[in-house]
């Protein structure tokens, strides 16, 4: 399973002057520092929680169909999805096969078949592409909870210079309390 960002988001989730607000920056000689910290401060919080702050476009390539679509449905990640875009089955070449967006439905940031419709299965290196766009909006739409993790794993970023382990999933202090009720469980 591949995941792309086809039209990444327009903006950040917070600004530059509310994070200089946040961690008491008068001036602007930091101003670039700033900049670079709250976009790894936002991908550290994406990926930990497997959130998409700001509305992007993303494509899913899947090599097979999961058996939640039938059911409850397969939640897509990251969340939350707010609109299916197109399912298209591509051959191992890449050319279009067939396209069976209108055979699923998005329903509560799950993918679910509709009813009495059926996938052809996915063989011979087969792949279906699923587009859909995922996040809260744009960035004033983010909300205010994840907003303040974002300035806090900024400011925890900014005191700590900057360091963090590649394999740091886990977010820093009370960030993780912050996003935990806008998390998905997986089952």
């Amino acid at each position: 399973m591949t995941l792309t960002v086809i039209t990444p988001p327009a903006a950040p989730p917070v600004s530059r002057a509310d994070v200089k607000d946040h961690l008491r920056i008068g001036h602007d000689g930091e101003d670039g520092l700033v900049d670079r910290l709250i976009d790894e401060a936002t991908a550290w919080l994406e990926t930990a929680s497997d959130l998409a702050l700001v509305e992007r476009r993303i494509k899913r390539t899947i090599t097979e169909w999961s058996p939640r679509l039938s059911g409850r449905g397969w939640v897509l990640r990251p969340s939350p999805a707010a609109a299916l875009v197109s399912v298209e089955i591509k051959d191992a070449d890449g050319t279009l096969r067939d396209a069976v967006t209108d055979r699923l439905s998005l329903v509560s940031g799950r993918l679910c078949l509709r009813p009495w419709s059926i996938l052809p299965p996915l063989g011979n290196g087969q792949t279906a592409e699923i587009t859909f766009d995922a996040g809260f909006g744009e960035a004033d739409e983010v909300p205010p909870e994840l907003q303040l993790a974002v300035k806090e794993t900024v400011s925890h970023l900014y005191h700590a210079g900057s360091v963090r382990s590649a394999d740091d999933a886990r977010l820093p202090g009370g960030v993780e309390s912050m996003v935990a009720s806008y998390r998905r469980l997986r089952l």
